[in-house]
């Protein structure tokens, strides 16, 4: 990421910049981050059975 007055990006997609988060954050509404997430919650724990599993088949 760059300012805004700093020279652009050039990639294989063009020439593109992106600015830095400070100022996103400092507008951002961050109050619900703390509300549960238990969707979320309930495919991680998922994820971390299923990556359990695979390593204890290839410890075999």
């Amino acid at each position: 990421m760059v300012q805004a007055d700093d020279l652009a990006c050039e990639s294989t997609i063009g020439t593109w910049w992106v600015p830095a988060d400070d100022w996103w954050l400092q507008r951002a509404d961050i109050a619900h981050h703390a509300r549960p997430t238990p969707i979320v919650d309930e495919y991680l724990h998922q994820l971390l059975q299923q990556r359990a599993e695979a390593r204890r088949r290839e410890a075999r």
